[in-house]
């Protein structure tokens, strides 16, 4: 996590680069999630396929192997932007090499959050349905 100092020379650098920035701790919103909604809101929308079918993924498990854990930070990462993109309008993701399977998976994950409300009925948020 990235705290205190390394939060100022953080945004200091990124400010230099373009101009204001945030830096935002993503705890803020994760800490109320707990993982069964994580599962049910955000794992639901991310077919396994898909994700072993990253570069990145193939890579690791030809090589040494990948843990669930590095398996399962994609969609971490992808719900990371999905939260940024509605509550801040962010519209871009920077990150190496290594990053670019999980800032996919970001994208991903806003265009199925985008096809779910398009595809909502009138009613049908609450449980009612319109007839």
């Amino acid at each position: 996590p990235v705290r205190g100092a390394d939060t100022s020379r953080l945004r200091s650098q990124l400010e230099r680069l373009f101009g204001p920035a945030a830096v935002l701790d993503n705890a803020a919103w994760w800490r109320p999630m707990g993982a069964l909604a994580f599962l049910r809101d955000v794992g639901k929308l991310h077919r396994v396929n898909a994700m072993l079918a990253r570069d990145s993924v193939k890579q690791r498990l030809t090589g040494d192997g990948l843990s669930f854990t590095e398996f399962a930070y994609q969609l971490l990462q992808a719900y990371d932007f999905h939260h940024l993109h509605v509550a801040h309008g962010c519209n871009v993701q920077l990150g190496g090499s290594d990053q670019w399977g999980n800032i996919c998976a970001g994208l991903d994950h806003i265009q199925h959050q985008h096809r779910l409300q398009q595809q909502q009925q009138p009613g049908e948020a609450t449980g009612a349905r319109a007839w």
